[in-house]
């Protein structure tokens, strides 16, 4: 009997070695592509600072060094009881240490070193993929995917220690990195005092544990007996297969440990449960999922941004990598990429961590391809030709994009310039308007946007606590709803309430608060700059306040000191950088919204003659014109402005604004009209259909009135105001019926508006209802006895019923 034939093992492909890809490739082609990516990094990492959360993070590590830990909230005047789980204490303190030693400057030197070192970890793990012109795009699509997060923020930390346990793992699997280790849970126990995503340190760790014992147990299942039987006493036994081991224990022992480590943080079990918070807060439906910009995403109601083009390009190329490696997939990279993915597409502040994972999986799978590929494809090994021509080209846009980046021209859409320079940007330091606060002596309490709340905590925190702050985890639900819809409410009781004296409005985050004091005489305007004004409240310590510095925006603005340079030279001139009139616009648009069109009007020919390619400044200055009675004038600056839909709304919008402004309500109507599709799903559009309403109601168009503010209360079905102009609108019409389910809809809103239970009351009278129509004065006179309405109405109850 023949014995059973062996087929011999099939021998490994061997690998493509880097030198060999090297070879093939001009250097100079690959250092061209390489040095296009170094520029495209640093013009976007060696910017001014721009998050707003610094300042808050610098106060709380001087808080810490001070004080300790904190227990409970130290920094806001609102939740003084809330408690204060800061695990990011560590990275508080360190970049306050950085901040005395060097200031802004060594915390943006300290980001662009921390961003090029998990970019680095990555490259040098997958070099070999580096060599590819794949490879090289893939590093430049991640960094255009994750540079809207390239800011000093403790997310740094997350960028990269992950690159380092996901470079340790993969090459603990492979056989590597017996001693690097044992180092990840050390690095866990920084990780999980720097930043609230450290969760992913023990996912990763889990992730690479979790594949490689199912692969070494698929293996067990799939491999041949260890000792097969020859047949024959003569024959010799066939050699033994070594069988692979069920788990490999110090990958596993090493998850376990970077586990724990998790727990070595000052709040213990609450400091490990506190991600939990921050997945609430992202999930959709809840307040800060649907009102911060950085929550939301354009798959879920978001806007689209270059960031998800770059974005969506990097993880088509990580799929077609992974189709193309399908024999060769790590369960733990399809994972982690996966995960990423999702993350990003949910979330705009997840696309900073999807550019860096996104970079690594299609790195890995390049390596994996260069290395056992059985015969050249042209996507990951190409000839030498196409190599070169595909990193000239690499090298080719990345410059292109980085000289634009210096220009201003990729940048422009935001409110100043974030040039490549050093220091942090005036939009989130407010300098000259808290010096003025500090030394105007104006009364607490304070109300703020969280962006100018930072540099608060900062600047101000020995005189003025903040009403609200960065530190969302810190708050209610219920408080940051009450806090994003102030605007919905009754703006003076809500003042009274919270005992607020003095208001500082930034233009960008609550434009609309400037209309609703400008109308209220006890509140006086007393200082503006482009980006800020300060508001007092006509109280009697703050009469000598008010009659130094009150302003009038009606009058002929004159400038209190020198206004900012918008001007270009120097280098940025010689590669052609374009000035940019970030100062004059913010000016112009501080006095449009205070109502000052003429004002508004000589900056906007300022920034007109700055930047006529601008047109922005060209669309705003001809609806000066157009309000004016100047056609002609605004039909020269539009014409070949290549203004796009949204941007003739815009003006429309503004246009409309001006008339009504100016007393001129019906005119407003056609203007109104053509923009108000637009943005009719946009998510103030509210605001634009009560403009109409009250347009239409000023021209005695009641139905389209009654209309117009039925769908402002739909799309924001708790701004009392609404329901209430649609009350008086349905009663002029003789709708009472229709009336009354508006006054109660505005009551259930707001039940202690006496003036609101009086309108009701006196409607419920013409309905025939006395006693209900009695029960709301009564009601309103037990909120506020001393209501004029509600005790005249009550004493027609008291007078005898005619015979």
């Amino acid at each position: 009997m023949k014995p059973p034939k062996v087929t011999p093992p099939t021998p490994p492909t061997p690998a493509i070695p880097a030198t060999a890809l090297a070879a093939s490739t001009p250097r100079w082609a690959i250092g061209l592509a390489l040095l296009g990516i170094v520029a495209l990094f640093l013009t976007l990492s060696m910017q001014r600072i721009w998050a707003s959360d610094l300042w808050w993070q610098l106060r709380t590590g001087q808080y810490i060094l001070e004080h300790g830990f904190p227990i409970t909230d130290a920094l806001s005047y609102t939740v003084p009881n809330n408690a204060w789980v800061e695990l990011r204490w560590l990275f508080c303190v360190t970049i306050l240490k950085l901040y005395e030693l060097g200031g802004a400057t060594l915390l943006i030197v300290f980001e662009s070193a921390m961003l090029a070192a998990a970019f680095g970890i990555y490259a040098w793990h997958c070099r070999k993929a580096v060599l590819l012109p794949l490879g090289t795009l893939a590093l430049a699509l991640g960094i255009m995917t994750a540079y809207q997060r390239f800011v000093v923020r403790p997310e740094l930390v997350t960028y990269l220690l992950m690159a380092v346990f996901i470079v340790t793992l993969d090459a603990r699997r492979k056989g590597g990195a017996r001693r690097m280790i044992w180092a990840l849970p050390v690095l866990q126990v920084l990780w999980v005092n720097a930043h609230t995503l450290f969760v992913f340190g023990p996912v990763i760790a889990c992730a690479f544990a979790g594949a490689d014992t199912l692969s070494r147990w698929w293996r067990l299942l799939t491999a041949p007996d260890a000792t097969p039987r020859g047949v024959g006493r003569t024959k010799k036994p066939a050699p033994a297969v070594d069988r692979p081991r069920a788990f490999d224990i110090p990958l596993c022992v090493a998850a376990l440990l970077v586990v724990a480590a998790c727990f070595v943080n000052p709040w213990g079990v609450d400091g490990v449960t506190f991600p939990l918070i921050l997945l609430e807060e992202t999930r959709p439906g809840h307040i800060l999922a649907k009102s911060i910009e950085e929550f939301t995403s354009p798959f879920f109601g978001g806007q689209w941004g270059p960031a998800y083009a770059f974005g969506c390009a990097l993880a088509v190329i990580g799929g077609v990598t992974f189709a193309l490696n399908w024999r060769r997939t790590d369960l733990a990279r399809v994972f982690l990429w996966s995960a990423h993915v999702y993350f990003a597409a949910t979330s705009t502040r997840n696309l900073g961590i999807f550019g860096f994972v996104g970079v690594w999986a299609v790195l890995a799978n390049l390596n994996d391809l260069a290395r056992h590929a059985p015969r050249p494809l042209v996507l990951f090994n190409p000839t030498r030709r196409l190599r070169t021509a595909g990193h000239v080209i690499v090298a080719a846009a990345s410059l292109v994009t980085a000289w634009s980046i210096l220009t201003e021209r990729f940048l422009s859409q935001h409110q100043e310039p974030r040039p490549f320079s050093f220091g942090t940007m005036r939009s989130i330091t407010p300098t000259a308007a808290t010096d003025f606060l500090l030394s105007s002596g104006a009364k607490p309490q304070l109300f703020h946007s969280m962006r100018d709340a930072s540099y608060l905590t900062w600047a101000a925190h020995e005189k003025y606590k903040v009403y609200v702050d960065g530190r969302l985890e810190v708050y209610t639900a219920d408080f940051i709803a009450s806090f994003l819809g102030f605007l919905g409410k009754d703006w003076d009781r809500f003042a009274n309430e919270s005992n607020i004296n003095v208001v500082m409005v930034n233009r960008e985050e609550f434009g609309l608060l400037t209309s609703r004091l400008v109308a209220r005489p006890e509140w006086v305007l007393v200082y503006l700059d482009d980006i800020q004004t300060i508001w007092v409240r006509d109280i009697p310590e703050h009469a000598d306040l008010i009659t130094r510095h009150r302003i009038d925006p009606a009058k002929a603005w004159i400038p209190k000191g020198v206004e900012p340079s918008e001007s270009i030279g120097g280098w940025r001139s010689a590669i052609g950088a374009r000035a940019f009139p970030w100062y004059s616009m913010g000016m112009a648009r501080q006095f449009l919204a205070l109502g000052a069109a003429e004002n508004a009007g000589a900056y906007l020919e300022r920034a007109h003659q700055t930047a006529p390619w601008y047109p922005d400044a060209r669309l705003m200055l001809a609806q000066i014109e157009r309000w004016q009675g100047n056609e002609p004038r605004a039909t020269e600056l539009l014409k070949d402005a290549g203004l796009s839909r949204a941007q003739l709304a815009g003006g429309d919008r503004m246009f409309a604004d001006l008339l009504i402004t100016s007393g001129r309500e019906t005119e407003a109507i056609a203007p109104l009209e053509r923009c108000i599709d637009h943005y009719a799903k946009d998510p103030g559009g509210y605001a634009l259909f009560a403009k109409l309403a009250r347009a239409y109601a000023a021209a005695n168009r009641l139905p389209d009135a009654a209309r117009a503010f039925r769908q402002a209360s739909q799309l924001a079905p708790r701004v009392v105001e609404y329901h209430e102009n649609l009350a008086i609108v349905l009663a002029a019409q003789g709708d009472r019926a229709g009336a009354k389910r508006a006054y109660e809809q505005a009551l259930n809103l707001d039940p202690r508006r006496p003036d609101l239970l009086v309108a009701l009351g006196e409607l419920l009278t013409q309905l025939g209802s006395p006693q209900d129509a009695r029960k709301c004065f009564e009601y309103a006179l037990r909120i506020q006895p001393d209501y004029a309405p509600a005790r005249n109405a009550m004493q027609q109850f008291a007078q005898p019923t005619p015979r």
